[in-house]
């Protein structure tokens, strides 16, 4: 279990920011990892929460400069507790900073 978890860090800590970009422009959530049930959706004009649909939702994520906005998903096959433990872990990593330098906040609910 303690090896998902460091594997699963390091695999978002690793992630480009490049990747987030173009993500926007398929409007699919990325998986950090192959095979972790873990994944990233950015948030933009074309992407919305309605592509979160189907995936059990961690956090949502407003970078503190406003410029974007993340959520951090588990899809349905691997929603159990050792990977949603995992993927808490990544969004308090993505909120301090450690995965692309800047931090990050909740977003408020609407």
């Amino acid at each position: 279990m303690r090896l998902f978890f460091i594997v699963l860090l390091c695999m978002g800590l690793m992630l480009p920011a490049a990747g987030a970009v173009a993500q926007e422009v398929g409007c699919v959530p990325s998986e950090v990892g192959d095979g972790t049930g873990v994944y990233f959706l950015v948030l933009g004009e074309s992407c919305t929460t309605a592509q979160a649909e189907g995936y059990s939702v961690v956090a949502d994520l407003v970078r503190d400069d406003d410029s974007s906005e993340v959520m951090v998903l588990v899809d349905a096959q691997h929603n159990d507790e050792e990977t949603l433990q995992a993927a808490q872990l990544l969004a308090e990593q993505v909120k301090e900073g450690s995965v692309d330098g800047g931090t990050w906040h909740d977003q408020p609910p609407a």
